[in-house]
């Protein structure tokens, strides 16, 4: 019998949802600025208003990125030249001057969104890094205080799940790559690179739809278990998360290697008799959702 369990994390906001938020809100405050600023048209004079206007693109772009910086620039030249420039109330422009405001508002926007990305960008990896590098010091710990092979998965499991924007996890033990429910997707390489074709995502590659197997294999290269990753759709994951993650299943190799497998006898690698017929599987005590196949 196997068991299939989800985390019960909730799903976080995703980058790209973040960025329509950021975007509309611009839009909507640099609309606004534009009509407040209205009244006050001729004594600022065109030079300040679209000066003001292009901050509100500037703090947008900062914020939300490429998203809210074009969509806010766009919205905010298109609002400028409706409220500002005669013929009021159109989109039409008489003067090569005004075209130019509205075009260096565009590029202001799109320039400050794409710095603002690629620093959000080193900073959110810089950090995933971190973590992982600490993830990993903390199961070699456990691993010294030969902690149960329970506790060394279920806290894998909770890492590769915050490392890689997965949905959720589960550990088959054994070599098996079928179980009750159906044939486990296949194998992330050791180098990272991710099996079938590749499809961007926010962030970096994504994983398969399917998910992919992480397999934790001992010191003879015989495979002890399998975590199956199941990943959030979009979301993308850099490579340098996926070395991560190998790194995750070689710290808790040797361990595994050794323990008894749930239910009685040794693990695979430890016998070199893998069950196949009946594989187990182990899921964190933090999830939820369990599913039982015979």
């Amino acid at each position: 019998m196997a068991h299939r369990t989800n985390p019960r994390n909730p799903a976080p906001l995703r980058a790209g949802q973040r960025d329509g938020l950021a975007a509309a809100a611009g839009s909507i405050v640099v609309l606004a600025v534009a009509l407040l600023l209205a009244p006050a048209r001729d004594a600022l004079g065109l030079a300040n208003v679209a000066l003001l206007l292009t901050l509100v693109v500037i703090g947008a772009a900062s914020i939300g990125g490429r998203t809210a910086g074009v969509t806010t620039a766009v919205v905010g030249a298109l609002g400028f030249n409706a409220i500002h420039v005669r013929p009021y109330g159109t989109l039409r422009i008489d003067r090569t001057e005004d075209i130019l405001t509205c075009v260096l508002m565009i590029v202001v926007g799109v320039a400050v969104g794409q710095l603002a990305h690629m620093a959000v960008d080193r900073g959110r990896r810089a950090s995933s890094e971190r973590n992982g590098i600490r993830h990993v010091s903390e199961l070699r710990e456990l691993v010294a205080e030969h902690a149960p092979p329970e506790v060394l998965i279920e806290r894998s499991g909770g890492y590769l799940v915050e490392q890689l924007g997965l949905t959720s996890y589960y550990f088959v033990w054994g070599g098996s790559t079928s179980i009750g429910f159906g044939d486990l997707p296949p194998d992330l390489e050791r180098s990272g690179a991710i099996p079938g074709p590749m499809r961007h995502g926010h962030g970096g590659f994504q994983l398969p739809p399917e998910g992919v197997s992480l397999p934790v294999s001992g010191r003879d290269g015989t495979v002890v278990g399998r975590f199956v990753l199941e990943p959030t759709p979009g979301h993308g994951v850099p490579l340098a998360d996926r070395e991560l993650a190998v790194l995750v299943s070689d710290v808790i190799a040797p361990a595994l290697e050794a323990a008894p497998v749930p239910g009685g006898g040794r693990s695979a690698a430890a016998t070199g008799a893998p069950d196949s017929s009946t594989p187990r599987t182990t899921a964190g005590a933090h999830a939820g959702r369990t599913r039982s196949n015979g």
